[in-house]
C-alpha cells in the first residue's frame, strides 16, 4: 500500500487482494482487499462480488510480473488462489 499519487486515473480504483491464511487454516476466511493508497476495506471473508475483480497484491517479483503479462496470471501457486479460466481467481467456495 503505497502513497504515490501518480497512478494514472484509469487504475484508481483497481482492486488489490491478498489472502493471509497459513498453509493449516482455511483460506477462505483470511483475506485483504484494497484500493491503491488506502487501507484495507476487507479484512477477513472475501465478498463474492469483488472475486471477479480483484488482482493479486503484495510485493511481487519482476519475473513474475512479466510471466502474468505474458501468460495471464502468475504462474505459481498461491495460497488462498486458484487458476481458473486462465486466471488466477481467490477461492471463496
Amino acid at each position: 500500500m503505497g502513497t504515490s499519487k501518480n497512478i494514472g486515473e484509469g487504475h484508481k480504483e483497481a482492486l488489490f487482494a491478498d489472502n493471509l491464511a497459513e498453509l493449516n487454516e482455511d483460506p477462505k476466511i483470511h483475506w485483504n482487499v484494497w484500493q491503491f493508497n488506502k487501507q484495507p476495506f476487507i479484512q477477513g471473508k472475501l465478498d463474492k462480488k469483488y472475486a471477479q475483480f480483484i488482482e493479486r497484491g503484495g510485493v511481487i517479483p519482476y519475473v513474475d510480473i512479466i510471466n502474468r503479462l505474458k501468460f495471464g496470471y502468475f504462474k505459481y501457486k498461491l495460497p488462498g488462489w486458484k487458476i481458473e479460466n486462465g486466471k488466477n481467481v481467490p477461492i471463496i467456495e
